[in-house]
């Protein structure tokens, strides 16, 4: 599984709109064929599991073992051995389990700002309190604040998409909603083909990536990753950094290139580039660097560094309770979510009643 990383707004606009088009074109994008695929390290701590991919420059470079100067390009470009863009929930858990090995340096790229509030160590109460959840959908201080284009099969309507540009991604955003699929859905990845994603073989990772406030138990995880990850001398974080293309070797990705503060600046990885900023962003940003249908990066000027047909026309909107759909049907198949309180069109309405919807 490729963690794909989080852009947006970069480039000219007729890119943006490129790549508006594709998300709403539905259809599925595929995996094979990406330049380069290898596997991000495992944890001994934890049983065997299939491990995330990302785009690996290991045959281009040595591997360094701190931020150091890289010989291969440049001698005033720094590296890391990883480098992540996006700091949402993905992003978070990969730096913080990649900078447990102190021979490691890790660099956090994020988009947006951190989640305190401005010049202190305070939390933003906008994220952190959940009945505000409100407040980070109605405008764009957090928020990429995406619509498509209008819907054929929803009455020609515009669709707001938010999602979100600040430490901890679209998880800030939401309420502090958290809900696991059903034991059973893994298992049956399991009979169908996917070795390793049963239930019990993900449980100790649901459990790892959870920090819960009545502690740890069968089920919880009570030290998940949390903010003390960012004291580690191996791990540096910088916000506001809009990363606008991964830079290739031949079809191995060695790198990314990020504005920040209105400068242009490189950094180089070397063991390996890892994309996790979600479904919208990270395809953006692949296509913005070459990788994608021709078809589409040819008419933009972009160079074509790996030709995927129908890369970039996945979808994914998400819908907790889990019920059956039908009798028959060996375990439950429909999740409900509720919210006690009414929140229109993502709260740029405002309610004027209470209500549990």
């Amino acid at each position: 599984m490729l963690l794909w990383a989080l852009l947006a707004r970069a480039g000219p606009q007729r890119t943006g709109a490129q790549i508006k088009r594709g998300i709403t074109k539905g259809g599925g994008g595929s995996s094979t064929g990406l330049p380069s695929l290898s596997s991000s390290p495992a944890t001994a701590a934890l049983p065997e599991f299939p491990r995330r991919t990302a785009f690996s420059n290991t045959a281009a470079r040595n591997s360094s073992t701190s931020s150091s100067t890289s010989t291969a390009a440049n001698q005033n470009t720094p590296s890391y051995s990883y480098v992540i863009v996006g700091a949402g929930s993905a992003g978070c858990v990969l730096a913080n389990r990649l900078s447990e090995d102190a021979h490691e340096s890790v660099l956090l790229l994020e988009a947006g700002p951190k989640d305190m509030l401005l010049g202190s160590v305070r939390l933003s109460w906008k994220i952190h309190m959940p009945a505000a959840l409100t407040y980070n959908l109605s405008d764009d201080k957090y928020n990429w604040y995406y619509h498509t284009l209008p819907q054929a099969h929803m009455d020609d309507r515009v669709m707001y998409w938010p999602r979100g540009r600040v430490w901890g991604g679209s998880s800030s955003l939401n309420a502090m909603v958290y809900i696991r699929g059903h034991a059973e859905d893994y298992n049956r990845w399991q009979t169908e083909g996917a070795q390793g994603w049963d239930y019990q073989h993900c449980l100790p990772y649901f459990r790892k990536a959870q920090c819960h406030e009545l502690g740890e138990d069968r089920y919880r995880g009570g030290d998940g990753p949390l903010h003390p990850a960012l004291s580690r001398p191996n791990l540096k974080a910088e916000v506001r950094c809009l990363t606008t293309r991964v830079l290739f070797e031949g079809n191995r990705a060695i790198g990314v290139e990020y504005t920040q503060n209105g400068q242009k600046k490189k950094v180089f990885a070397d063991k390996e580039v890892i994309l996790s900023g979600g479904a919208i962003n990270s395809p953006q940003l692949l296509m913005l660097s070459g990788v994608g249908n021709a078809d589409d990066l040819k008419p933009l000027g972009i160079p074509v560094v790996q030709h995927l047909p129908g890369y970039g026309a996945t979808a994914h909107l998400e819908s907790g309770g889990f019920i059956r759909s039908r009798p028959g049907v060996t375990h439950p198949d429909i999740q409900f979510h509720f919210l006690p309180s009414q929140v229109i069109d993502h709260g740029r309405v405002a309610s004027k009643i209470e209500a549990y919807q």
